[in-house]
C-alpha cells in the first residue's frame, strides 16, 4: 500500500533552536520515503484553544501533537503515527516478526528516554534532573548501545536497512545537545549515519516559519 497526497505534520513551535522534539522521528521518516508533506508549528497557547475544536469535528478521539493529516485522516502521538506510516509503506517496521518486535523494543525504549530528557526540559525537578545525568542517560546510551551492536550488517538497528527506531533514536540524541559518543560507538555511527543523509539539515533546521493556527493549515 502506498500514501497518495501530501501529509501534514503538526508539532508545537520549537522552544529552542536545537530541539526537534517527537516530530523529529516523524519528519526523518517522510524525507527518507520521499513523501512530500508540509509542517506546521503551532504556539503552546493556541494549541491547547484548538484541541477540543479538534475533537467536536470527530477528525480524531484524541487530539495532541505530533499529528497528522493523512488523506483526510487525523492521526496523532509520534509512535503510533511511526508504525502506521511504516506499515502503509512496507518498510522501517523489520521484515518478519523477530525484526518487528526488535525495532517495537528499541523503539519503546528509545521513546522513554524521550519522556525522561523531556522532564528535565518542562519540569524544574532538582532530583530528577541529577538522576537523568547520573543514572538515566548514561542507561539509556548503553541501552542502544546493546541493541545496535546485536546486528554486524550496517550502522543501523536492522542493519543497512533503517528503521522508525533508528529515527528516534537520532531525534533523542539530537536533542540532549553535545553527548559524548566515543565510548557507545554502535549509537556514534547510527546517529551519524542519520545526520549524513541529505535530508538530515532539512530536519534539524526546520524553523518556525510554516507556523499557522491549525484551522488556517488544515485547509
Amino acid at each position: 500500500m502506498t500514501i497518495t497526497g501530501k501529509v501534514k505534520l503538526h508539532y508545537f513551535a520549537k522552544l529552542d533552536v536545537s530541539k526537534i522534539g517527537r516530530r523529529g522521528p516523524v519528519q526523518f521518516l517522510l524525507e527518507d520515503a520521499g513523501i512530500p508533506y508540509e509542517l506546521y508549528l503551532h504556539q503552546i497557547g493556541e494549541w491547547f484553544a484548538q484541541k477540543a475544536e479538534l475533537v467536536a469535528s470527530d477528525r480524531t478521539p484524541y487530539a495532541v501533537l505530533p499529528c497528522i493529516e493523512l488523506e483526510g485522516k487525523v492521526h496523532v502521538q509520534s509512535q503510533p503515527i511511526l508504525r502506521l506510516l511504516s506499515q502503509r509503506l512496507g518498510k522501517y517496521a523489520g521484515n518478519n516478526a523477530e525484526e518487528a518486535h526488535l525495532v517495537d523494543t528499541f523503539s519503546d525504549m528509545a521513546n522513554d528516554w524521550f519522556g525522561a530528557w523531556g522532564r528535565t526540559v518542562f519540569e524544574s525537578d532538582e532530583v530528577h534532573n541529577k538522576k537523568y545525568v547520573d543514572v538515566l542517560l548514561p542507561g539509556y546510551l548503553d541501552a542502544a548501545e546493546r541493541f545496535l551492536s546485536l546486528n554486524k550488517q550496517g550502522p543501523y538497528l536492522l542493519g543497512e536497512e533503517l528503521s522508525y527506531g533508528d529515527f528516534i533514536l537520532a531525534s533523542v540524541v539530537n536533542d540532549n545537545g553535545n553527548l559524548q559518543l566515543d565510548g557507545h560507538p554502535h549509537v556514534k555511527a547510527a546517529v551519524e549515519a542519520i545526520f549524513a543523509k541529505p535530508y538530515a539539515k532539512t530536519v534539524l533546521s526546520s524553523d518556525d516559519k510554516l507556523l499557522l493556527p491549525y484551522n488556517a493549515a488544515r485547509k
